[in-house]
């Protein structure tokens, strides 16, 4: 895969949230020669979520999972089997990809997973893919400002400050 393969869109790394990656989801055997469905996209899209390769932890030890996505499969493909109900789709994946989330969470008693901010998740037909196969590109994308705007006029900065400890009338 050269870097022309690569939509215009996706930069090579990000100044916001974690650089791109990608993965290639094929068929089993004996069903590797059959399309990619959407089913089975959704099954990978929500274990690749939770992978760890994929999650990052903060100070809190809290993982943060993906939550931009490109779904990248065959052009015939898609026409037959993603464009009549592509928004379905996509809706049905984001559903699936938060239950597993919260199965994961309610199985670790905590709430040790979280997105890194508003999911979405895009499907684009491609002539590079074979239609048993998808190209998962996905990173986590936070919906915070970059500390580096702190400083920045009509931000503001954050700050500690000490107040006196006695009553107080608002």
């Amino acid at each position: 895969m050269g870097q022309q393969d690569w939509p215009q869109e996706i930069p090579q790394g990000s100044a916001q949230g974690r650089g791109w990656q990608v993965r290639i989801l094929r068929r089993g055997w004996p069903f590797g020669a059959a399309e990619m469905r959407p089913a089975d996209v959704g099954n990978d899209l929500a274990g690749l979520m939770l992978s760890s390769s994929s999650v990052l932890e903060d100070v809190n030890y809290t993982k943060i999972v993906p939550n931009r996505f490109i779904v990248e499969v065959n052009q015939e493909n898609y026409a037959h089997n993603y464009q009549p109900i592509a928004g379905r789709i996509v809706q049905q994946w984001t559903e699936r990809m938060l239950r597993r989330l919260m199965t994961a969470n309610s199985r670790m008693g905590r709430r040790e997973y979280r997105f890194g901010g508003r999911v979405t998740i895009e499907i684009r037909p491609v002539n590079n893919v074979s239609p048993s196969q998808a190209r998962v590109i996905f990173r986590i994308d936070s919906d915070e400002p970059e500390p580096s705007t702190w400083g920045r006029p009509g931000t503001g900065a954050p700050c500690l400050q000490m107040l006196p400890a006695g009553p107080r009338f608002g």
